[in-house]
């Protein structure tokens, strides 16, 4: 209800609601580039704007213009506990083929013994459901969009057919029972009960892993090389129709980078490093790795080269 409200009255340019909004990165440069609804942002030289993650950055401009300021920002990556694949004698590397991360998910499958070769999204729905993670393992397979350019549906392709049976067999072969249930909270309590042996989910679950010997890498593909994972953030904007844009641009920015940064360790302690919004290009402070003690480093992705979104274009 409140995304429709939002929508309503930026769409219609009353401002009467709303002075700061906060939007996907679907939306900032669809209603900041093309519509015109929310307005552009610049910050003085106290916001370090070159410190964002360029993808993100990117993801939430149009024509060099930035009309949302992110909070946070996510990709998706394959997690998988190191010790089970060791012991199998199997690997999982960066950007693997899909077959191998089969062939790891039923070496490491021992349900007699509570762990399941792979968790993956299986509750219908989209957003943080299944279908969010089904189109990017679409996307993988070469399937692109769900429409083509001329807007007619693309699910009867063969490359929408294979996707999805393989999801299928993979989810339903090595995957808990009750798969049809599960989405992003049910698998991290999975994963940190030690029933997964596999997780390919949003990177912000890095934060929230509690077990031992994790370890990471980039989302598989089928041969295309654009690969299985998504991007996204959320933001914050201004509607063009507000009375109080200055102000409303001022507060949208919330505190600067590099302010914030010194703030970190207090946050830190107070709140854990789950606190902390993942759209920066740099990380803050190194304390705020990811259970180095614990886990494998987290894969190493070009910070100028966005995840494809999951129709396939590049951002």
């Amino acid at each position: 209800m409140l995304r429709e409200q939002v929508t309503s009255d930026t769409a219609t340019g009353g401002g009467g609601q709303y002075d700061v909004i906060n939007i996907g990165m679907q939306e900032a440069p669809i209603w900041g580039g093309q519509a015109g609804w929310i307005e552009p942002l610049e910050f003085g030289a106290g916001y370090d704007i070159d410190d964002m993650l360029p993808a993100i950055r990117n993801g939430l401009s149009a024509d060099g213009k930035l009309y949302a300021a992110p909070f946070y920002g996510e990709s998706s990556m394959v997690m998988y506990r190191k010790d089970l694949t060791d012991a199998a004698g199997v690997t999982v590397a960066d950007n693997d083929s899909w077959d191998n991360i089969k062939a790891a998910a039923a070496a490491i499958h021992d349900p007699d013994n509570g762990v399941y070769g792979v968790c993956l999204r299986g509750k219908p729905g989209w957003g943080g459901d299944n279908m969010a993670f089904i189109t990017t393992v679409v996307n993988s397979f070469g399937g692109g969009a769900w429409f083509d350019a001329e807007m007619k549906p693309t699910l009867d392709s063969d490359e929408w057919k294979a996707a999805i049976n393989f999801y299928v067999d993979l989810l339903g072969t090595y995957g808990p029972p009750g798969s049809e249930g599960n989405s992003f909270n049910e698998i991290l309590a999975l994963y940190n009960e030690g029933k997964c042996g596999m997780w390919i989910d949003a990177t912000i679950a890095a934060s929230f892993l509690e077990v031992d010997g994790v370890a990471y890498a980039q989302s598989p593909n089928a041969g295309n090389p654009v690969g299985a994972n998504w991007l996204w953030a959320w933001a914050m904007a201004v509607p063009a129709g507000t009375e109080n844009a200055d102000q409303a641009k001022a507060s949208s920015n919330g505190r600067p980078p590099r302010t914030i940064s010194r703030l970190w360790p207090t946050i830190r302690s107070s709140a854990g490093g789950a606190a902390c919004p993942p759209a920066r290009a740099r990380p803050p402070m190194p304390i705020l790795s990811f259970r180095p003690s614990r886990a494998s480093p987290l894969p190493n992705w070009p910070r100028s080269k966005a995840p494809p979104p999951p129709g396939g274009r590049p951002i």
